[in-house]
Order: structure tokens, then C-alpha cells, then sequence
């Protein structure tokens, strides 16, 4: 089944635990987070001639920030982009039918100009 990627997270460090209204230093430890990737994947059947299209979402572990930076010391301060940490879940969409598909594509164009402005 071809799959594309469509985004390429970076890992941050990221405060779960802290709350937005107090004033005081954030005591929680950080935790490395890494955005889900996006993924289309479709397969074409041979014999029947359907075929399915599904979007996912995999999301990554988040490890203690300091353990996570700890294990890549060299490498993250030569470097903007940490590595990602590894897989914790993956999680798909129905399959998506032709007329499925033309709304996604639809309301994606409309999204991408709303927030971007229209192409040329």
C-alpha cells in the first residue's frame, strides 16, 4: 500500500503539567513532544477494480525531556532539528470514497486559501 507523508515533525520541549494562571517558576518536568506525522495511504485492487484511500495520524512517545536531549547530546547541540522519538501509536481513517475524497479536497482548498491567501 503507497503511503506519502505530508508534514515532518520536530520534537520541542513541552510543560504538561504547569498551569496557565500561576505566576510562579514551572516545577513540572518537560517532556519531549513531537506532533502526530499526517500520512495518506491508498492501495488499488486488482480484480474488482475498487480501491481505498485512508488518512493517519501516527503519534510519538514523549520521553523525559532531559533523559530525551541526554541520549542525543552531540547531535542536538550541532543541530536545530532532535531526532523524532519512536512510534507510540497510529491511528487511521474509515476509507474514504471517491466523493469522499473530492470534499476533503474540496474543503482543504478552501482552508489553504482562507489561511493563506488564494494561488496565483
Amino acid at each position: 500500500m503507497p503511503k506519502e507523508q505530508i508534514n515532518h515533525p520536530q520534537t520541542s520541549k513541552m510543560h504538561y503539567s504547569c498551569a496557565l494562571d500561576d505566576p510562579g517558576p514551572c516545577t513540572c518536568a518537560p517532556k519531549a513532544h513531537t506532533d502526530p506525522a499526517l500520512f495518506v495511504r491508498w492501495a488499488a485492487d486488482g480484480h474488482d477494480r475498487t480501491g481505498n484511500v485512508q488518512v493517519s495520524l501516527l503519534e510519538y512517545a514523549k520521553p523525559a525531556w532531559d533523559e530525551w536531549i541526554d541520549g542525543y547530546g552531540e547531535l542536538a547541540a550541532k543541530s536545530e532539528r532532535i531526532p523524532v522519538p519512536e512510534p507510540s501509536a497510529e491511528y487511521f481513517s474509515a476509507v474514504l470514497s471517491r466523493s469522499e475524497l473530492n470534499d476533503l479536497i474540496r474543503v482543504l482548498r478552501r482552508a489553504r486559501d482562507q489561511a493563506y491567501g488564494r494561488d496565483e
